[in-house]
């Protein structure tokens, strides 16, 4: 859908992105709900992870948390603690 309202080919835009990113089109969308869920969590938007994680896009907690630790070097609990 957004490679045609580019006018452009999917390859085309897939290297367009990984140009102007460094990331492909799956870590640009990791990355970019990562760090939706990082301010969610500073802000305390929500008052568990889970639903932070499902704010963002992810079925899966362990998942998020495991992928949340890699980003940001801690967990998302500690932003739930006072």
């Amino acid at each position: 859908m957004l490679a045609h309202t580019f006018a452009m080919s999917e390859s085309s835009l897939l290297r367009q992105l990984k140009r102007l990113t460094g990331l492909t089109p799956r870590k640009y969308l990791l990355e970019m709900r990562l760090n939706e869920a990082h301010q969610l969590l500073e802000i305390r938007q929500f008052d568990a992870i889970e639903k932070v994680a499902l704010a963002v896009g992810y079925t899966d907690i362990r998942s998020f948390s495991k992928n949340f630790k890699g980003r940001f070097a801690k967990l998302s609990s500690k932003f739930t603690t006072a």
